[in-house]
């Protein structure tokens, strides 16, 4: 199971967040890394991907599988389709 990962401020977040995401804004990834599990793959996005990029190379040097979605909307798009029968 994946976890997606909104590194958007938590002002961005509260606008038009996906309610089943977990918003850490990416200032904050460091110092709250213990939300985070290492044992499930995390797809990170936010407005344009420019701080899922920076996030991404970050959680990647400390060992999480991760991956960088880039956009809220392509978060939308693949939650979308992975909760489709």
């Amino acid at each position: 199971m994946n976890t997606f990962l909104d590194v958007r401020s938590e002002e961005e977040f509260s606008k038009d967040g996906i309610e089943s995401t977990l918003n850490i804004p990416h200032s904050e990834v460091v110092s709250r890394i213990d939300e985070l599990d290492k044992s499930k793959r995390i797809l990170i996005y936010c407005r344009s991907g420019k701080r899922a990029e920076a996030v991404t190379r970050e959680l990647t040097s400390r060992g999480y599988n991760v991956q960088n979605i880039m956009t809220l909307q392509a978060a939308r798009r693949l939650i979308n389709g992975s909760s489709k029968s």
